[in-house]
């Protein structure tokens, strides 16, 4: 019975160790040894991981494919007996390479198992570079496709040229001060291209937007002015067709890596500047009037000041008022949530693609869907938008053919009267409000200036949603500037909305002590007669005097 133990166990340990001996056979066909079995262990720039060059797009090959025998042979003695005792078949002669790289033979030896695409690298502008200007900071196969040991197919997202990492790549020439100024390279190239719209939609992902290998291609990049470049004049055209169908060679030009400046683009050069300088007043000056007013507010509540009480007037006249009176029927409350909707969703879609360096803005790209889908929901936002629009506008006219709206909402001297009388108050000088009428200077500036964007927004937008149809319109003269024209207004335009929508707007309706945390008129479409008697006493006042008035009659006929 232990005799029969004893075969089991002895068994077992064959088996475990024929087992461990298969293993290592695997292993050493796997690895190139001998040269991993000291590379794997250096700890200088010599180091290689064997895993890593295992699982790269080469890891199958022998070293002495890439390296040739002699180049290795001559390192020291190691290396000669590592030659020596390999059965690899020595490759052809390197090409000469040397003024490249110190490892000629093994940039040669991309050509040697991709002979049509070096080939066609050779003939590149990257190509013609090293071949025949001898220039060594001109890009070849292994400044593309790195690091050299661990190539990865051009799918997996850690490959150096994969779509998720191609545009870095392209930078460690075409981003580097140095390389540029000394080749007289365009320096401003990588980062015009993150400020135009196809770079703002790459950095946050997109899957659709065209990179440089799209425009320029990769291993056949010709000069710019070559008849079979794909940037050429004669091309652009035809390049810009494949996303922008009805391109024109207007359109197509309007496009270059310059960024805005006074040389590039003076026109949107001078409108920026102004814009800039005109929002940044403004902000300023309604900054200090809301501090004012909030200053005002804790005055009031310390204090309990209010200016109209119900001992103010006499009980029979007080029975006679309505306690609530409309300010907005049924379709302002309709335009005004559109309105609200539209400004909301066009404000959260758009932000991240005017920041979309900030690490922020990728998160919350990512909650909307990813670049694409944001860019559907600011176009859907924007048609939201045109038609309250149009709503409007049909609504205005309308109810001035019926005769049921008036000019009250144009600015007229009392607004400036009122705002000069506010500001005392709002300051401590004066002791009364000024005697603000239907629609006091707060809520006319909200409204005109809302307006106006709203349509500067709408006619820069509809350029950028439909650009070959703007381009086939405007002159040839016009397109040249109007593009950075309309992105300086459009980005610009909507810091000023959404600053009076969710800050100025919001303050002076809703976040004010006396109806915190919100005033119900937009929703139920009136007003309380003791909110119609702070807010707006001039128009309190002509109710009163108006309600006198027929009672006199009344009294009159009795």
């Amino acid at each position: 019975m232990k005799f029969r133990t004893l075969i089991r166990i002895f068994i077992l340990v064959f088996a475990l160790s024929l087992l461990t001996q298969c293993v290592y056979a695997v292993q050493v066909i796997q690895r190139p040894l001998p040269c991993l079995g000291c590379h794997s262990n250096l700890t200088d720039n010599n180091y290689l991981h064997p895993d890593r060059y295992q699982n790269s797009v080469h890891g199958h090959l022998p070293c002495l494919g890439c390296h040739s025998p002699s180049h290795v042979a001559s390192i020291d003695s190691v290396h000669q007996d590592s030659v020596a005792a390999s059965t690899e078949s020595p490759p052809t002669p390197p090409e000469p390479l040397e003024r490249k790289s110190p490892f000629a033979d093994t940039l040669a030896a991309c050509g040697r198992c991709h002979q049509d695409v070096f080939t066609t690298v050779r003939q590149s502008i990257h190509g013609q570079a090293v071949f025949k200007k001898g220039i060594t900071d001109a890009a070849f196969c292994t400044d593309c496709h790195t690091p050299i040991h661990f190539i990865k197919p051009v799918s997996e997202v850690s490959s150096s040229v994969a779509r998720s990492n191609l545009i870095n790549t392209c930078s460690r020439c075409h981003a580097n001060r140095i390389i540029a100024s000394q080749y007289g390279l365009n320096i401003y190239v990588v980062q015009s291209y993150k400020a135009h719209f196809h770079g703002k939609k790459y950095s946050l992902g997109g899957q659709n937007t065209p990179t440089c290998v799209v425009c320029h291609g990769h291993h056949a990049i010709r000069e710019i002015n070559a008849p079979d470049s794909l940037v050429s004049p004669q091309n652009k055209v035809s390049l810009c067709e494949k996303c922008h169908e009805g391109a024109t060679p207007e359109f197509a030009e309007s496009f270059t890596h310059t960024p805005l400046n006074a040389k590039s683009n003076p026109v949107a050069f001078r409108i920026r500047k102004v814009m800039v300088s005109v929002l940044s007043v403004i902000l300023i000056l309604l900054s200090l009037h809301l501090i004012l007013d909030v200053a005002s507010q804790f005055r009031s509540i310390k204090h309990k000041n209010i200016r109209h009480t119900r001992k103010d007037i006499p009980w029979s006249l007080y029975q006679r008022l309505p306690r609530k009176l409309e300010r907005m029927d049924l379709h302002l409350r309709i335009q005004h949530a559109l309105l609200l909707v539209a400004i909301f969703y066009l404000a959260a879609s758009g932000f991240a693609l005017k920041y979309p360096e900030i690490r922020f803005s990728q998160a919350w790209i990512g909650l909307w869907g990813g670049v694409e889908n944001a860019g559907h929901l600011h176009r859907f936002a924007a048609l939201l938008l045109i038609i309250d629009s149009l709503y409007h506008l049909l609504y205005i006219v309308i109810q001035r053919f019926r005769r049921k709206i008036s000019f009250k909402m144009l600015p007229n001297i009392d607004d400036a009267t009122h705002l000069f009388q506010n500001i005392r108050y709002l300051t401590g000088i004066r002791k009364e409000k000024p005697l603000f009428f239907t629609f006091t200077y707060i809520q006319k500036l909200n409204y005109w200036v809302v307006a106006s964007v709203v349509l500067i927004m709408i006619i820069s937008g509809l350029m950028y949603w439909f650009p070959t149809v703007t381009a086939r319109i405007l002159p040839s003269q016009v397109t040249t500037w109007i593009w950075g024209v309309a992105y300086v207004i459009h980005s610009t335009e909507a810091f000023l909305i959404l600053f009076f929508a969710f800050v100025w707007h919001f303050y002076n309706v809703h976040l004010k002590s006396r109806v915190f945390p919100m005033s119900w008129v937009w929703i139920t479409g009136k007003i309380d007669l003791e909110d119609l008697m702070e807010d707006h006493p001039g128009e309190f006042k002509r109710l009163l005097e108006s309600e006198k008035e027929k009672m006199q009659k009344q009294a009159e006929q009795e």
